[in-house]
């Protein structure tokens, strides 16, 4: 298999996604509660991957031809999942059990699978030809999407834990929520026909998301400024700075979407890492 291969095999698989939201789950739990549990940064990556899992598999025969030169190997991969997520869930069953919280943390994951599922449908109730999709459409199920996600970043921790909601805690969710609604929307953008992606790029919108993660960097700033957070919190500019800067790239040269997603996944992922380490040491 080549490297090519390798690499699109890797990024349908959707890893570096559920890494990523765990990585911010960890990176949260720091910020609010200054302490990890390495159960809850586990709850949320394994379902996450175990969401995008099930996506894949609903979604094979819409997305194959995205895929042509691997979909032998994407087939070989779906045989795999098909033993690996009955484990997954008994994981995240038996993970859940050892919160001090389980009711509130298994309605909570229950309600983000209804609310995903419930917004597919739906998109599935429209038009078969995806390119006829209404732009605000695009923009409101990628809105409601990432409310979803961010509020399991959010309150899966809290809730585990059994702690109770702060000031901060509501400004994490903005500075989470902005960030995770402009990586969705260039997500779904990737994966959208090629009719859509011209219509989005000729609506001008595209162009003005990088207000998103400016009100994350805002949010960085008060905290600072009013007490909430220690200077050391600066370093929690680095995700929002990456979003700004893959948002330019996808804007200018809108071609070979998947690298350039790809390279926005991996600059979250390290510079959320980076977050943590030093919310770690300090």
């Amino acid at each position: 298999m080549s490297r090519r291969q390798i690499f699109n095999l890797f990024y349908y698989s959707h890893i570096p996604l559920a890494l990523l939201a765990s990585l911010l789950t960890a990176s949260i739990s720091m910020v609010i509660n200054s302490q990890l549990n390495w159960n809850v940064i586990l709850l949320v990556g394994l379902s996450t991957f175990l969401t995008y899992s099930i996506d894949n598999l609903i979604d094979w025969k819409r997305d194959k031809d995205q895929y042509q030169s691997i979909q032998d190997k994407i087939e070989c991969y779906h045989k795999i999942t098909y033993f690996i997520l009955p484990v997954i869930t008994i994981a995240i069953i038996l993970t859940i059990l050892k919160s001090s919280n389980e009711f509130l943390v298994s309605i909570l994951l229950l309600g983000a699978v209804a609310a995903l599922g419930t917004t597919r449908f739906a998109n599935y109730r429209m038009n078969s030809s995806d390119s006829k999709q209404p732009i605000r459409m695009f923009f409101l199920n990628r809105i409601f999407i990432s409310i979803v996600w961010s509020i399991v970043c959010i309150f899966v921790p809290l809730w585990y834990e059994g702690l109770r909601t702060t000031t901060l805690t509501w400004h994490t969710f903005l500075y989470i929520f902005s960030i995770v609604l402009i990586y969705a929307i260039f997500w779904k953008l990737e994966r959208s026909p090629a009719l859509l992606k011209k219509r989005l790029y000729q609506s001008g919108l595209l162009r003005i998301l990088p207000i998103l993660p400016l009100v994350s960097i805002i949010i960085v700033f008060i905290d600072i400024f009013f007490g909430i957070r220690p200077i050391h919190n600066l370093i929690n500019l680095l995700p929002p700075v990456i979003c700004i800067l893959a948002s330019y790239r996808m804007n200018k040269y809108p071609f070979l979407l998947r690298n350039k997603l790809t390279y926005m996944t991996l600059g979250l992922v390290l510079s959320t890492s980076l977050s943590l380490l030093v919310h770690l040491l300090f």
